[in-house]
Parts: structure tokens; sequence; C-alpha cells
């Protein structure tokens, strides 16, 4: 996982939240994944970890405003370490944004398409 700087994480979330969610419910403080604008579909956690993905994802932490590069590996290993306490609500989408998956605080995850 490769932490991407404070412009490069500005930069792609303005994209991100442009692309799939309602801006102005997030200016308000909505969480992403409780803005969406089109319902997304329930997924397992195995269904969106084991993606084929050859290019670059993007690995945003919402919470803790934190952006990376990965690859499905990676996303799988932080969430085998992340203690169970931490309120975690993350996505994974490409750099295309025709994508993107939420993993929720609830322990739900989102799947959405453009």
């Amino acid at each position: 996982m490769k932490k991407l700087s404070e412009y490069e994480r500005l930069t792609i979330l303005s994209k991100f939240i442009e692309t799939f969610a309602n801006e102005e419910k997030v200016m308000q403080g909505h969480l992403i994944w409780n803005s969406l604008k089109k319902k997304p579909q329930r997924v397992t956690f195995e269904q969106a970890i084991n993606i084929d993905e050859q290019k670059e994802l993007i690995f945003y932490l919402e919470r803790q405003k934190e952006m990376y590069s990965v690859n499905p590996c990676d996303v799988k290993s932080y969430f085998e370490k992340v203690e169970p306490w931490i309120e975690t609500d993350a996505y994974l989408f490409d750099t295309t944004l025709t994508w993107m998956t939420a993993f929720t605080h609830e322990d739900v995850v989102l799947y959405q398409q453009v």
C-alpha cells in the first residue's frame, strides 16, 4: 500500500464523490456510502476483494481521511489486521471510476457501477 499525498487524495476524492455520491449530503457530514446517487448492490466481503484487477486501485479510509494506491491483497491484509472496535468506512475503486465498493462500519459491503 502506497499512501497518496494530500493533493492526490483531495483531487481523487472530489472526482469520486462527484461520480458516485450526492455532493450536498457529503458536505453536510453524511458518510459517502449513505449519500450514494444510486442504490448499490450488496455483496459479500469475498466477492469484493476477489476481483481480478490488474490496474491500479484506490483504497480510501473515510474516517481517517487517508487514501492509498493498492492491490486487492493489500485490502484483504488491511481488514485482517484492523482491530474489531475500529469503525471502518472504506472504499475500493479503480482510477477510471467505473465501479466502487464500500466497506461499512455496519459490516455491510456495497458495490456500484457507473
